[in-house]
């Protein structure tokens, strides 16, 4: 399993799994998922420590890409910069000009 910048994830065995970064200073985080035609499917609260968490949803068919918005504000309701971060399994791993490319899923 490899985690990288983005926001997509494949639901696998009944569920997707992402990774989120909160800044410090955050007093709450709205997570919600997405699916391939843009539609919300999932909403709820996230973690609101400063750090990255780990996020697994269950829904949504098996194989479908799906993405995870991320919303974090402050005490005083300013919105502050909170990332998702995708998380695959590798496929394959092949070399290209003598550095190791993994593949996943997702790409």
């Amino acid at each position: 399993t490899v985690v990288f910048p983005g926001d997509r994830a494949i639901v696998e065995a009944g569920a997707a799994s992402w990774r989120y970064a909160v800044p410090a200073g955050a007093s709450a985080v709205a997570l919600t998922v997405i699916d391939k035609t843009g539609q919300i499917v999932a909403q709820t609260t996230g973690n609101a420590s400063a750090g990255e968490h780990d996020f697994v949803w269950t829904g949504g068919e098996e194989g479908g890409v799906y993405r995870l918005g991320v919303a974090a504000v402050d005490r005083s309701g300013a919105s502050l910069a909170a990332s998702a971060r995708s998380v695959a399994g590798v496929t394959s791993v092949s070399s290209l000009n003598g550095a190791p490319r993994l593949s996943t899923g997702l790409g």
